[in-house]
């Protein structure tokens, strides 16, 4: 464990020229106070493939189990756990929720790669298992049961009465107290759930409020009753001129509200084929809605208080809620070659395409010949966060630069990122919520596969390490 104080000016990423409506780019990078390194080998869980914050405290799953870590760093318990490629969790006062899947037939490291976000493959999954962990007795597992699909699933849903699983077609509870399996409902259409486009979707975690799960998926967003299952309602668009075509960041609650992002399914140039947030009652009533940039899609939402925050790959916005109005606080665009937003590694928002060589030789036609390619998604693979936000700032996981050099028209045709050609070092971008201002760069010392709240402090993770950073003043 080390500790560090800040020092400033190490680096020169970019020009610091923040301003409304302006570019934004990197400063110099900073020397974060790290609160602690913790290698996830001592915690003897695997290699870490999700967590969430709850109560102050963090929790992390990996392949092997999961672990709890205080504020400062310190581990509080491990639960040893079957193996699985890759396990997601969900937290409540008392109890952890889990979903493991296994991978079939992939090469080593892929499960990693995978939920970082790499789309180069969408891998049959198997022995997808459910779970819940008893938080008062140290993670003892109050029990187990399989679900029965060769989808992705998507991280749990967690209330007082069950544990939901969802994989996008699909929304199974599972009685907290025994396990057994109350209700499993589609929350998809069934003729476009088994299309191999469908597999690439992204997997929403249902969202639990108002004794109920809210459940988004593709161009469908769900109510469903927390107890006994039936759906209560299932809308797809707020109006002919509204559709949400592709939710790929929430939902997730902003006071008695609903809010999502979503990206176009295509880029054929029609009215639709645009990035949009969304606001709605929780009736699913829309409240409110704006357009975004068209060339990404909603990669990150973040809440704090009346505030959100929305990121997409090219843009970062602010808005504040006055009841029945919104406003936009301030909108950044980002710096297209080394822009704090292209977020590193494998984050944000990709378009998955039908196959690299398809992509490839319809690209080529399509600059010779024009016209329009509509058979891709852009789809937001990893589930961590992009961003998140406090009373004073909001924090952006950023790549000092990238070899790729992506920019809209790279992502138009789709890009196919090796790990090696993934350019520059790993930093959290800091601004001032209120006025979009920059703040700071810091140097996340290693990559970010998710970015944390944690009590004073910023949590981060890989698979490997988890470091934890005490936030600027």
């Amino acid at each position: 464990m080390q500790t560090r104080r800040w020092q400033s000016g190490l680096v020169l990423a970019g020009i610091a020229s923040i301003a409304n409506g302006g570019t934004l780019q990197h400063g110099a990078i900073s020397e974060p106070e790290l609160v602690a390194s913790l290698d996830a080998k001592i915690l003897r869980i695997g290699r870490l493939t999700h967590a969430v914050e709850n109560g102050g405290m963090l929790y992390v799953a990996g392949e092997e189990g999961v672990a709890a870590i205080n504020a400062d760093g310190k581990p509080q318990w491990a639960a040893r756990l079957p193996r699985v490629d890759i396990r997601t969790i969900a937290a409540d006062g008392s109890g952890i929720a889990f979903v493991g899947q296994q991978l079939a037939g992939v090469e080593p490291g892929a499960a990693a790669r995978f939920m970082q976000g790499d789309l180069a493959d969408v891998p049959t999954f198997t022995g997808t298992t459910v779970g819940l962990l008893d938080k008062g007795r140290r993670g003892a597992v109050l029990w187990t049961t399989p679900l029965e699909t060769t989808d992705r699933a998507a991280p749990p849903g967690i209330s007082g009465a069950t544990v939901a699983a969802t994989d996008g077609a699909t929304l199974a509870l599972f009685d907290r107290t025994t396990g057994a399996l109350t209700s499993r409902e589609k929350t998809f259409p069934g003729f476009f759930a088994g299309m191999k486009l469908f597999q690439g979707a992204t997997r929403n975690a249902p969202v639990y409020a108002n004794e109920s799960y809210y459940v988004g998926f593709s161009s469908e967003l769900s109510r469903v009753d927390s107890v006994t299952g039936k759906e209560n309602w299932r809308k797809s668009n707020h109006g002919m001129m509204s559709p949400f075509i592709n939710i790929t960041a929430g939902p997730l609650m902003w006071g008695d509200k609903i809010v999502f992002g979503n990206s176009s399914a295509s880029r054929s140039n029609t009215i639709n084929d645009i990035t949009r947030v969304f606001v709605s009652d929780l009736d699913g009533e829309q409240v409110w809605n704006d357009r975004g940039d068209k060339d990404s899609g909603i990669a990150s939402l973040a809440v704090q208080g009346n505030r959100l925050f929305v990121a997409s790959n090219f843009t970062l916005r602010a808005y504040e809620n006055h009841g029945k109005k919104f406003d936009e606080l301030w909108s950044l665009e980002t710096a297209k070659d080394n822009g704090a937003l292209m977020y590193s590694g494998y984050r944000g928002v990709r378009y998955y395409l039908r196959s690299q060589g398809a992509a490839i030789a319809e690209a080529a036609l399509l600059a010779v010949f024009g016209g329009n390619d509509s058979d891709d998604m852009a789809v937001r693979i990893g589930y961590g966060n992009c961003l998140v936000a406090d009373e004073r700032n909001v924090y952006v996981s950023t790549s000092e630069f990238n070899k790729f050099k992506l920019n809209k028209a790279a992502l138009a045709v789709g890009v196919w990122r090796k790990e090696t050609e993934s350019g520059g070092r790993e930093v959290i971008t800091v601004l001032d919520g209120a006025t979009g201002r920059y703040v700071t760069t810091l140097d996340a010392k290693g990559a970010i596969i998710d970015l944390l709240l944690l009590g004073p402090n910023l949590a981060t993770y890989d698979t490997d390490t988890i470091r934890i950073f005490r936030r600027p003043q």
